[in-house]
């Protein structure tokens, strides 16, 4: 327990002493809440320069996570290989930034890595797109011809995204082309070889698209030699504080500023589920950053998605609270908070970052019933 204390004499007539009037404040739980503020500002502080030491490191990947740095560390020994390589995983998630690193580590990194969106392209012009054709091959059609992606990613590497979405009628001109490594360019009898490294990524479900008949059997087999699946972004929040600081450091040299972002902010962030992955964090930030009215982002500064839903005096009644009271109140409500985002009472805790028995001590304290947010029998 820690305690302010303060007294002051109290003098008679006579100038004489008279008596002292203490005043005795107990501080522990402002003393606490001050350690975590400067807990966090620490973890900023610690998570710039780790990021300072990836810069300086070529290629490095922007992980924190175990699940990420043995994927990372896999796709590395793959690398070196000419596998053919399948990235599943959630939109956002950063497939193609998997794919990139690949490539970029891997002896084809100085060759072309060409990215292609087989969601994106028409179905009526993706055979011409990946093959080419010849002049004259139809209406329309260039006088001196094309080449195709696949031609344009001779001796480097082809990123089909969005793989699930290839049309079912080209799936088996796309494992030809894998088998035989040749193309052959719409209205031309001749083959070309092609030498090209395949990787593929889609967030759907190729196994269930097999069972349905709407994806073909044998190029699925064929694509999925290496597969590496990347977890949501709610499955690894230690990667959200240095992702968090790549990309404030992206886009304050874009914009020409320097901005900072406050603890509460990042613990805010780290909170939260990210449906829409790395992605939708990295435009988050961006807003931030752009929007930000003075050098650090603050509260004010989120969006309304993530609008602290925590009793503030704006909301509160007009009637003024003790300080001791409040600070209970939003302490009360954080907890709560950890507990919904949570399936343990021990997540919570590493959410806080507090210790397990800590935060033990602090639900009997406030008298917050965890069971009513958990689905566990015991903290």
């Amino acid at each position: 327990m820690e305690v302010s204390a303060a007294g002051v004499p109290v003098w008679n007539e006579k100038g004489e002493l008279w008596r002292i009037v203490c005043s005795v404040r107990d501080i522990t739980q402002l003393a606490e809440l001050q350690q975590e503020i400067d807990q966090k500002s620490a973890l900023i502080k610690h998570y710039e320069m780790e990021l300072l030491k990836l810069q300086q490191i070529e290629n490095a990947p922007i992980a924190r996570s175990p699940q990420m740095i043995r994927l990372f560390e896999a796709a590395k020994h793959v690398a070196a290989t000419s596998s053919t390589v399948l990235i599943l995983g959630e939109s956002g998630v950063g497939k193609e930034v998997l794919a990139k690193w690949i490539h970029q580590t891997s002896q084809r990194e100085k060759q072309p890595f060409v990215t292609v969106n087989c969601a994106a392209i028409p179905e009526s012009l993706i055979e011409s797109e990946l093959f080419g054709y010849e002049k004259g091959a139809f209406t329309g059609a260039q006088a001196t011809g094309k080449a195709g992606l696949f031609e344009l990613a001779h001796k480097g590497t082809l990123f089909l995204d969005e793989i699930g979405e290839l049309p079912y009628a080209m799936q088996s001109k796309i494992l030809r082309v894998i088998q035989e490594k040749e193309v052959q360019r719409i209205g031309s009898a001749k083959p070309i070889r092609v030498d090209v490294r395949l990787i593929a990524a889609t967030n759907r479900s190729l196994e269930k698209m097999v069972a349905e008949g709407t994806y073909r059997e044998d190029l699925y087999y064929r694509i999925n030699v290496i597969p590496f699946t990347i977890p949501p972004l709610r499955e690894r929040k230690e990667d959200i504080p240095i992702l968090v600081a790549h990309f404030i450091d992206e886009f304050s040299q874009m914009y020409g500023r320097k901005i900072e972002i406050s603890p509460v902010v990042l613990n805010r962030l780290i909170g939260y589920h990210w449906p829409g992955n790395v992605r939708q964090l990295r435009n988050v930030i961006e807003r931030m950053v752009v929007m930000s009215k003075s050098g650090k982002i603050t509260l004010s500064d989120l969006p309304d998605f993530l609008a602290d839903p925590l009793p503030s005096p704006a909301n509160m009644t007009a009637a003024v609270l003790p300080l001791h009271q409040a600070r209970l109140e939003f302490e009360k409500g954080l907890i709560i908070q950890a507990l919904k985002q949570s399936k343990s009472v021990r997540q919570a805790a590493q959410l806080l970052e507090l210790e397990h028995s800590t935060l033990i001590r602090k639900l009997k304290k406030l008298k917050i019933d965890y069971k009513s947010y958990l689905g566990e029998e015991e903290p």
